[in-house]
């Protein structure tokens, strides 16, 4: 189909997965001493909540195909670019890992795209975990594009 890239995931993601899972805990142990098939419920639903997490990290990646990348997010999510429109890619370091763009990696790709395509001059941030992988696959696919290889701090 095409090469695969795993999204790359700041701290953010996994602390907001703990501190929801402490929280959830704390509501199941209270809810135990009232009725214990409530506290099981409240344990169930914990548990998913785990297993629809681990999967939505787990599962994100990018997909480069010979005209566009796909973003394939869990469970049956996509969206996708034609990579005959990107114009320019800026390596970008956030500055954190506290989420100001999805996926909330610090550092990212800007993909800038012709402006009739999205009807936007704001660029689209990609964080796949190898950025050099993902640009040269895109290069591959168009080699025309510009690339800008020193990190711009947002």
């Amino acid at each position: 189909m095409g090469k695969t890239f795993k999204m790359a995931f700041g701290k953010g993601a996994y602390y907001a997965v703990f501190i929801g899972t402490m929280m959830e805990l704390a509501l199941v142990i209270v809810m135990s001493l009232v009725k214990l098939y409530i506290g099981l419920l409240f344990l169930l639903m914990l548990i998913l909540m785990l297993w629809f997490c681990s999967m939505s990290i787990r599962r994100s990646r990018y997909i480069v195909t010979e005209d566009e990348i796909i973003i394939a997010l869990y469970p049956d999510r996509k969206r996708k670019f034609c990579i005959d429109r990107i114009s320019k890619i800026n390596y970008v370091d956030t500055g954190t890992e506290w989420a100001r763009n999805a996926p909330n990696a610090r550092h990212q790709l800007a993909i800038y795209f012709d402006r009739k395509y999205l009807k936007s001059v704001e660029p689209r941030y990609f964080a796949p975990e190898d950025r050099d992988a993902f640009v040269e696959e895109l290069l591959r696919h168009k080699p025309d594009i510009t690339v800008d290889t020193e990190e711009v701090k947002l």
